[in-house]
């Protein structure tokens, strides 16, 4: 076999092809059956999968990196590679809706990651910014108050007006306090003591016309007050305090404000990539959608 011009011919082609590939690994990396692992390779794996394009930290964090632990990315790697290729050798990629949707969340994802690099700002900064968007941050008027109930559904309404009047006149000679309201009149489908609670809220719960005159009524803390017509019934009154609507003083929402600022921040940065991408591309609409 050693004297066969054949034997010859197969090992000096074999060995020719090896050193091309080894001088030219860009050829190489052209065949679809053929994975090629390197740093770049990897560090753009490795920033898919910790969802941070910061190449420089992704670098870092390569490079820090135990043996073992480099191996395992690897395969991983490697796994994926050779899966996403079987796929589109096997066409799964053509006119599939889905794959085409991936593409575009691939996108999106990326645009996530850049724009969650977002730094805080300093409290001037975010000072500023609250500034501009006061009206946001307006605290509501808030009351608290307790009750107690008369059911016109149970009793009709002239008699619940009745007997609430007669109670009223009792609950101030005893001076009953805030806390003992759950003892008298009938059980309300709600609460009996209500603790800063907004005008919302009292709405859902007694009405608009009930709530408007609670919310204008002035707090007594020992005098009860009515009686108060409800969608429900008739109500007595201890009206123990009355905040009005304010403005928020900075301090006090801050960390709401900052929240708010990453958020709109985050947005921003995210629709500015995508606006990109958008300007890289030329749009031609057919006559038929001409408006």
């Amino acid at each position: 076999m050693l004297k066969d011009p054949l034997f010859h011919f197969i090992v000096l082609g074999a060995l020719l092809f090896g050193a091309w590939a080894v001088l030219n690994p860009a050829e190489s990396a052209d065949d679809p059956r053929t994975i090629v692992v390197d740093r770049e390779a990897l560090l753009t794996f490795i920033q898919y999968r910790t969802r941070s394009f910061d190449e420089s930290a992704a670098a870092e964090k390569f490079d820090a990196w135990p043996e073992a632990m480099l191996e395992d990315v690897i395969q991983d790697f490697i796994r994926e590679e050779a899966l996403y290729r079987s796929a589109v050798e096997m066409g799964l990629d053509a006119d599939d809706y889905v794959m085409r949707q991936r593409m575009v969340q691939k996108v999106e994802f990326m645009a996530e990651g850049v724009a969650e690099d977002v730094v805080a700002p300093d409290d001037n900064q975010l000072e500023a910014w609250y500034s501009e968007r006061k009206q946001n941050y307006a605290q509501a008027a808030l009351i608290t108050f307790a009750h107690v109930f008369f059911s016109s559904e149970r009793r009709g309404e002239a008699s619940a007006t009745e007997e609430a009047t007669q109670a009223l006149e009792a609950l101030n000679r005893a001076r009953v306090p805030f806390a003992a309201a759950p003892s008298w009149g009938e059980r309300f489908p709600y609460h009996v003591n209500y603790v800063d609670r907004g005008f919302e809220e009292i709405v859902s719960h007694f009405g608009e016309t009930m709530a408007v005159e609670l919310f204008s009524l002035e707090p007594r803390e020992s005098t009860w007050q009515g009686p108060f017509s409800s969608t429900r019934g008739t109500h007595l009154i201890l009206l123990i305090r009355s905040t009005p609507a304010r403005e928020a003083a900075f301090a006090e929402v801050r960390d709401q404000v900052l929240r708010d600022w990453l958020v709109e921040a985050t947005r921003a940065r995210k629709d500015a990539f995508v606006q990109r991408v958008l300007d890289g591309f030329t749009v031609v609409r057919a006559p038929d959608l001409q408006r």
